[in-house]
């Protein structure tokens, strides 16, 4: 795809997954444009990279003097978070701002939008590893989080009614360096792990789920931007591997050994749901959510084969991912209980 020079359009550049786009389009020559609610700060991106919008995506006038002259669109900014005290917020953000994000690149005459989804959105029908024909709406364990982010698919549906070439793509179980938000909770409960604070999994943490390198999804989302066909849904995951796995492998790279207690999957979900309960009426932060329990149970065993066929994406094996993050880890003194990045 040519860009003519226009610019690409990355709203949450400034996040997780955000900056890591913005990089992997800066890489490639290509004209960045952020809309970010605040500005960035430190090293966050490279220095004159790109052109950098103030805004809240709920808010119109934002949006549109940012997609002015724009032909392409990532549209990542959300609210992700596993719990919050404001449960509209994030309909709020990710149902109306998705909403504002596309009807103004309707107006502006946007070429091709990739939407960012998540696996909270949907459930995959059948057994076995399943792909993008398998994607069905989520129907069970719909928190808040995932309430939103399944409204904010509709919004670009119904904005694709009027003739907006959108693409979805789904990042499956992230973890990478950088902060340890709601974003990177992978790696924040690998730290934890590494650190000898987490020797209670659920049934053993036996359950298969999809691992992928977050810098693997920012190439996977330009690559979907590039070659990519409207309409269509990529997976952007790795390998499939269990949670006692995924730990395994990072402890014998960091030269660890952690005890593992398995815990009964009634005990631990009544733990999450009570944890919920008594959250909702103190108004503070769950050390455990309902989410993330249900989440870890759940059989996720996916193939990436169609983003490998049609946009080339290949992600990065699940040892050396984890053998980056777990140098990041120690690099940060994350290994020690020192510390938080």
């Amino acid at each position: 795809m040519s860009l003519n020079g226009h610019p690409v359009l990355v709203t949450g550049g400034t996040g997780f997954i955000g900056t890591r786009v913005v990089r992997a389009l800066v890489r490639r020559n290509v004209r960045v444009r952020i809309l970010a609610k605040d500005s960035p700060s430190g090293d966050t991106l490279p220095v004159g990279c790109c052109e950098v919008h103030v805004g809240d995506i709920r808010d119109r006038r934002s949006v549109q003097r940012a997609m002015r002259g724009v032909r392409q669109v990532c549209h990542l900014a959300a609210a992700v978070n596993a719990w919050s005290s404001d449960p509209g917020l994030m309909l709020d953000v990710n149902v109306d701002g998705t909403r504002t994000v596309a009807e103004a690149a309707i107006e502006e005459g946007v070429e091709r939008l990739i939407h960012v989804s998540s696996g909270s959105a949907i459930e995959y029908r059948g057994t076995g590893v399943r792909d993008e024909s398998d994607i069905v709406p989520r129907r069970r364990n719909l928190t808040e989080y995932a309430r939103s982010k399944l409204g904010a698919e509709r919004a670009i549906e119904m904005a694709g009614e009027s003739g907006l070439a959108w693409i979805m793509v789904y990042p499956t179980r992230v973890f990478g360096t950088g902060v340890l938000d709601d974003a990177n909770a992978a790696t924040r409960i690998l730290a934890a792990r590494l650190r000898g604070r987490l020797p209670l999994l659920p049934g053993g943490g036996k359950e298969m789920a999809n691992w992928v390198f977050a810098d693997d999804v920012a190439e996977g989302l330009v690559r979907a931007l590039f070659h990519g066909t409207p309409r269509e849904r990529y997976i952007l995951g790795g390998e499939n591997a269990s949670l006692r796995e995924f730990f395994a492998i990072a402890e014998e790279i960091a030269g660890v050994s952690r005890l593992t207690v398995p815990l009964p999957h009634g005990l631990a979900r009544a733990i999450a749901v009570a944890e919920h309960s008594r959250s909702r009426v103190m108004r503070d932060r769950p050390r455990v959510t309902r989410q993330w329990y249900d989440a870890i149970v759940e059989d996720t065993r996916l193939t990436v084969r169609k983003a490998q066929v049609e946009l080339g994406y290949h992600p990065t094996p699940l040892r050396d991912a984890l053998a980056i993050v777990v140098e990041w880890l120690r690099h940060m003194n994350l290994l020690n209980g020192g510390k938080r990045a």
